[in-house]
């Protein structure tokens, strides 16, 4: 399986920058949401601090808005307003009519002087109380709180917009990423398309897909709309109609202009047998999908559980930060500065197979899966086993692994996914078990591993000359330790959010930012780890934002 190289040079094209500078607005836009919300409830608790005052009753929340004065009268004369009931409840004029049987049941009505004069003191005190409470509001209102509240109630603002289009902003993040594939045949399939028949088969895989998609989407806004309740959230249907037409026009414009890679002449046409494997798997799943609906005359099916997406917002969203986590990992120098420490040790492959998975757990799993770790480690770990004596498939199978066994352990999002579709479980005991699959696991592999070699012992170097050398490249590893603690001793003492299984996509794309950026920094400086391995990291840039736009696109 593999993601398909861009079949035009899109690097300095104005449609790259665009999107690009999109995909990463709606990130940035989603963190800080989510930050904000976590900022929100600190100022609720200073605002109580600081504003808070017992001795008059007054607290925080009540001055977030100016008081509106009560229209109660506390000033009403409680032995006049008695003597008023008591005069109307006399004078009462008697019915002409026969008295319904019903009226009896309760028995005769009588004033009741005692029980009224209770009711009205208690509601003229309680007057008097809200009338003392607004003016102790109204004093209390000073212009450090007018300016406090107003950064309160920005952030509130902001949380809230975000709780309210959390599908909206999932939605527009969608179609940009999946238009962005598509204009650059960037499709995840079993063959990167290479001849012209290749590129061909995707364009029309996806012209059918979307075009089943949209009719998809039509009717079941229509369904809905025909069956008499109010469509709720009417912008997301034509949000999906919207991505579906303008996937249809680029499909239907690459399908018409097909695409002719530049060394065609030399590759040729390729065949169409060969050119199945560059099908489109989304494609091919939307395909296969759409048929059983429309077999079953369940022509709207598609769409349902395609908008069941935006029932669950979060979780899509927390991936894609997940996985820009993980590609903003792989553009620091991290993985370099921990293999500097394992190279003097000079281990066998199984050996170094073993303390990279064990190494490897931390990162995947808070980078949320395999995927997002393997791309960014993948190449250094795969070379690092080929150096020391590995073979080709046992690298591969390690580099597999090494972003693999992570996915059971705290806090990853996978866990939490199943944990969310699935009530008779809780997170705490799948992460509990989750550990325990782990370690048997790699130690098994590492067992395994051992007995296949001829030699069953563990090669290691000396550690008497080992060891310097390792300590020696401690230091470099030492600033890259501060950044990370910064960023959890921020949101943990500042924020009140520990790193977990809950507030890991929002921490760990904002600790790989400042990563990333401080790895630069020091990289433009001459400083950080130096090693003739470098140039296996793929696609690695040099600049911050030249290392923000690789790592979005």
């Amino acid at each position: 399986m593999s993601i398909s190289s861009p079949a035009h040079p899109l690097g300095t094209t104005w449609l790259r920058q665009l999107t690009t500078l999109a995909t990463l607005a709606l990130l940035l836009l989603t963190l800080v949401i989510s930050t904000g919300e976590m900022v929100h409830g600190q100022l609720l608790k200073v605002g109580e601090l600081m504003f808070n005052d017992p001795a008059h009753k007054v607290q925080y929340f009540l001055l977030r808005a100016d008081p509106e004065k009560p229209a109660c009268d506390p000033t009403v004369n409680v032995d006049r307003e008695i003597a008023r009931q008591a005069a109307a409840a006399a004078g009462g004029a008697p019915t002409s009519h026969k008295p319904d049987d019903l009226d009896d049941l309760l028995g005769a009505k009588t004033f009741d002087e005692a029980a009224t004069r209770a009711s009205l003191s208690a509601t003229v005190q309680n007057c008097i109380e809200r009338h003392a409470l607004h003016d102790s509001l109204v004093a209390h209102i000073t212009p450090q709180l007018k300016a406090y509240r107003a950064l309160e109630t920005s952030f509130f603002g902001l949380f809230q917009f975000g709780t309210e289009n959390r599908p909206l902003i999932l939605l527009l993040l969608m179609g940009v990423t999946i238009l962005a594939t598509t204009v650059g045949y960037h499709h995840i399939s079993l063959v990167a398309p290479r001849h012209p028949r290749d590129f061909k088969v995707q364009a029309w895989t996806m012209l059918a897909a979307s075009s089943l998609s949209m009719w998809s989407a039509v009717r079941y806004y229509q369904i809905s709309g025909e069956s008499g309740v109010p469509i709720e959230d009417p912008h997301i249907h034509f949000g999906w109609m919207l991505m579906f037409g303008s996937l249809m026009a680029v499909s239907a414009w690459q399908t018409l202009r097909p695409h002719r890679p530049e060394n065609s002449q030399h590759l040729g046409e390729g065949s169409w047998l060969n050119a199945l494997k560059a099908v489109p798997l989304a494609g091919l799943m939307t395909l296969s999908s759409a048929h059983y609906f429309f077999s079953t005359d369940h022509p709207s099916g598609l769409a349902i559980y395609t908008n069941a997406l935006m029932e669950f917002p979060n979780l899509p969203l927390q991936l894609a930060l997940f996985i820009w986590g993980g590609m903003l990992f792989k553009q620091s120098r991290l993985v370099d500065v921990f293999m500097n420490l394992l190279r003097p040790w000079k281990l066998s492959p199984e050996a170094l197979t073993y303390i990279i998975l064990l190494a490897a757990a931390i990162p995947t799993a808070y980078t949320g899966g395999s995927g997002a770790f393997v791309m960014a480690a993948g190449a250094i770990i795969y070379h690092e086993i080929r150096a020391v004596g590995g073979s080709s498939q046992y690298a591969l199978a390690a580099t597999a692994m090494s972003g693999s066994l992570g996915v059971v352990l705290r806090p990853s999002l996978l866990v939490v996914a199943i944990v969310a579709v699935n009530k008779e479980v809780t997170s705490d005991e799948l992460f509990h078990w989750g550990l325990y699959v782990f370690f048997l696991t790699s130690t098994l592999f590492f067992v395994a591993s051992q007995m296949r070699r001829e030699r069953h012992t563990i090669e290691v170097a000396p550690v008497r000359q080992a060891l310097p050398a390792m300590l020696r490249e401690v230091p470099t590893l030492l600033p890259y330790i501060a950044v990370v603690a910064a960023v959890i001793a921020f949101y943990d003492g500042v924020l009140d959010a520990s790193l977990n299984e809950i507030t890991a996509p929002i921490i760990m794309p904002v600790m790989m930012i400042f990563i990333v950026v401080f790895d630069k920094l020091l990289l433009a400086r001459g400083f950080g780890p130096k090693s003739e391995h470098l140039a296996f990291a793929m696609h690695r840039e040099t600049g911050v934002r030249s290392s923000l736009g690789v790592a979005t696109v």
